[in-house]
């Protein structure tokens, strides 16, 4: 996992590395009591915590990548930015965490026998169909929540329902049969509805992760400094701002969004090469 970040440069590697392995960033292994999910936290003037329960599987060592992001991004914006603007917005941190997986792809993908390969396209369709598909139809659900309550209303957990078999039968069309009453409840399934506007966020980091990361990936010149510079920025500056250190203008995500479309296009066509 570390070799694949070797892109982002030896000092990078360095940090990485000592927290994992000296500084006990991580509690890495399932306990009793134990929170089952993960996720990177810590305060200003700490190191940075990693929260996961880890096996031997592509998706827990992607899990791991990703959280480390998460704590490499805290790392660098507390050790460059004053208290006040070390703080980032949820759209740059998903940017950070989600790079790290698909640098993480590449470099498996690279000298993979059939098996492995196959186990890096099941992780990466798993994310894909979530972040890329899942959750921007669920935004217009989430967007009919926060703006009924922000005039005053409220929504039942019935119109939830309601909306959310709407969304998706606009989003797929005849394409996908589907149960509306197994369906109806999906909106259920995700906490991140009580984080107002964090479902749409979430997709466009992943987008401009993939956009970066293939820009890393072709060794453009100057992304990477123009990604440390965009670690470091933290909370400095107006969002959109921060984006545009790395030449991403997220006022018009179609763009991004359409390139990462591509990025699962490539690996659906690796599949079919491996599947014949």
């Amino acid at each position: 996992m570390l070799s694949s970040l070797a892109p982002l440069g030896a000092r990078y590697i360095e940090i990485a590395s000592r927290g994992l392995t000296v500084d006990r960033w991580a509690d890495v292994y399932p306990k009793k009591g134990k929170y089952s999910n993960a996720f990177s936290g810590g305060s200003y003037g700490t190191r940075p915590f990693l929260l996961l329960n880890y096996a031997p599987t592509m998706q827990e060592v992607g899990t791991l990548a990703h959280e480390l992001g998460h704590s490499m991004h805290t790392f660098i914006a507390n050790s460059k930015q004053p208290f006040r603007y070390a703080s980032y917005s949820s759209i740059v941190a998903e940017t950070a965490s989600n790079l790290n997986q698909v640098l993480l792809r590449a470099h498996v993908l690279q000298n993979a026998d059939r098996d492995t390969a196959l186990a890096v396209l099941d992780e990466t369709f798993f994310f894909a169909q979530r972040y890329l598909f899942l959750m921007p139809t669920l935004s217009e659900v989430e967007n009919t929540l926060h703006s009924t309550y922000a005039e005053g209303g409220a929504v039942s957990a019935t119109e939830l329902s309601a909306e959310t078999v709407k969304a998706f039968s606009a989003a797929y069309g005849d394409a996908v049969e589907f149960d509306p009453a197994r369906l109806g409840t999906k909106w259920a399934h995700f906490c991140h509805f009580y984080m107002p506007y964090y479902l749409i966020q979430y997709s466009i980091g992943i987008s401009a992760a993939m956009a970066i990361g293939k820009r890393i990936l072709d060794g453009e010149a100057g992304i990477i400094e123009k990604y440390h510079a965009f670690l470091a920025a933290g909370g400095s500056m107006h969002t959109a701002d921060i984006f545009k250190l790395v030449d991403i203008d997220v006022s018009a995500p179609e763009e991004t969004f359409r390139g990462a479309a591509n990025v699962v296009e490539g690996y659906v066509e690796l599949l079919e090469e491996y599947s014949t």
